[in-house]
């Protein structure tokens, strides 16, 4: 199988535009215009000052809110920015907490992004230090997406051209260049499915497995489904089976660890209750995890409604958030931007499906000399003679992946899982108790998907098909080029252009 780091021309290419539009999206979008930055800032500012459980601001980023709401809103429509205008008036160099929805998420989760902010408090001595940390969090965030991007792209050669189209969508891009989690979150998501078909030296994939399944589960616990891709990979890999299933399982106890660590310390000082207050003073007087909860154990095929009507009412809508609704979910991209991105997911699919290397096997033997796969069984001969960017396989050590087609299954099922489960969370946390449908946001779902649309590669690949490779760089990266220049033009003409 054709490595893709054998055609540096297109990879460096695919690298070019990922960080060209990156850093063009971290520069051109205005401070705190997109989906819960103005919360992660205030959350890692405050535990890059100590503040583990957030009690309060300094009083010029509670301003910084404001002002940045009201530059292109009119800030007084919106009650949590009169809130904030209120406690501006009232308060005087520190301001109480406004960031209700990050407040009951891990510090730990902040760490990367406070020690960012820390470096800048340390080093730079300016007025404006507030910005200076956010966009330095911003362009390092969109160095570390391009950076897991790549490595996956050489990892995985098959699925090199799904995964850059997945994270070339100007929703997943633009996401990664904000102030915001959702980068980790993509990031370490990634890493976890690419590490289910990687050779790698044992102590560089459990360097990897701990590291990206805690900081997955410790940011959005709903992924949890996802890690039955490695798990899957790692029982039938047939070196080091027993040391890949442990380390999964380890850095699983330890976000699990953390989880109730953390929940001990919500509880001790009420944030849970503040948050919930919060979220009904702010949307609804009818949210109540609990009693949805009770609702949904008693009516469950209810709640499979609600889940139809999600899809049936909010389907197109969450499509094209997943392709790109910027700003404040309030600059959706031409629909042409839609139609391009779907119209070429085939050809990234298609690559992965005819260069995925599967060989249908009767009485072959298997490498080293065991028992010869049988003819329903295929294998995915993972040769050391291909690229590793982290040292990977090398003599006899081919690190063989005899995987059924079930293997293709698990990763469709933990896909799906993951979507319910996200959707899942929302009804019970966002939503008032019974309501019909479900508000979600297509940047939840990119990852998701990714583990579905290699899963179908895995089941549905056969040999010898016929795969114009060129031309489906060629398209896929002119398409990637176009429908994110016409999001930055979107993002130029809505907060640049009168």
């Amino acid at each position: 199988m054709e490595n893709i780091v054998h055609k540096p021309l297109y990879f460096f290419w695919a690298m070019g535009i990922l960080m060209f539009f990156g850093t063009g999206y971290a520069l051109l979008v205005p401070v705190f215009q997109a989906p819960d930055e103005p919360a992660h800032f205030a959350r890692a500012y405050g535990v890059a000052e100590g503040q583990f459980v957030l009690r309060d601001h300094p009083r010029a980023l509670a301003d910084l809110m404001y002002r940045s709401a009201d530059a292109y809103y009119d800030a007084e429509n919106f009650l949590v920015f009169r809130h904030v205008r209120e406690m501006l008036e009232n308060s005087r160099d520190r301001v109480p907490n406004v960031a209700y929805n990050s407040s009951q998420y891990s510090f730990a989760a902040y760490l990367p992004h406070a020690a960012i902010i820390k470096l800048v408090m340390v080093f730079v001595d300016h007025p404006g230090d507030m910005l200076i940390s956010l966009y330095a969090g911003r362009i390092l965030t969109v160095l570390l997406y391009c950076a897991a991007i790549g490595w996956a792209m050489v990892m995985v050669p098959w699925a090199a051209w799904l995964v850059f189209w997945v994270g070339i969508t100007p929703m997943a891009l633009s996401q990664a260049a904000v102030f915001s989690t959702d980068v980790l979150v993509f990031c370490s998501g990634l890493v976890l499915l690419c590490i289910a078909v990687s050779p790698l030296k044992l102590y560089i994939y459990a360097t990897l497995a701990i590291c990206s399944v805690f900081v997955l589960l410790v940011i959005k616990p709903p992924y949890v489904f996802l890690v039955l891709v490695p798990l899957a990979g790692a029982v039938l890999t047939r070196r080091h089976r027993w040391q890949k299933t442990a380390v999964l399982v380890l850095g699983t106890g330890l976000a699990v660890w953390a989880g109730f660590i953390w929940k001990n310390m919500v509880d001790a000082h009420d944030i849970y209750a503040f948050t919930m207050e919060r979220i009904n003073y702010y949307r609804s007087g009818d949210i109540q995890p609990a009693a949805q909860l009770r609702h949904i154990l008693d009516h469950p095929l209810q709640f499979a409604g609600v889940l139809g009507n999600t899809l049936v009412q909010h389907g197109f809508t969450l499509v094209r958030q997943f392709v790109g609704v910027l700003g404040w979910h309030d600059l959706p991209l031409p629909i042409v931007t839609v139609a391009v991105w779907l119209g070429l997911a085939p050809a990234a699919f298609y690559h992965g499906l005819c260069t995925l290397p599967v060989t249908h096997t009767t009485r072959a033997q298997k490498p080293g000399g065991e028992t010869p796969y049988s003819q329903s069984e295929a294998s995915f001969a993972l040769s050391p003679k291909e690229t590793d960017i982290l040292g990977g396989m090398q003599g006899g050590d081919t690190g063989v992946l005899a995987a059924k087609r079930g293997f293709g299954v698990v990763w469709i099922a933990a896909g799906v899982l993951t979507i319910l489960s996200i959707l899942a969370v929302l009804y019970l946390t966002w939503m008032p108790v019974g309501a019909q449908t479900i508000e979600a946001q297509g940047r939840y779902f990119h990852i998701p998907v990714l583990a579905v649309l290699l899963g179908l590669a895995i089941v549905f690949a056969k040999k010898n098909r016929i795969c114009m490779k060129k031309p489906v760089y060629m398209v896929l990266l002119a398409g990637s080029a176009v429908i994110n220049g016409i999001a930055l033009v979107s993002v130029i003409q809505r907060y640049y252009m009168p």
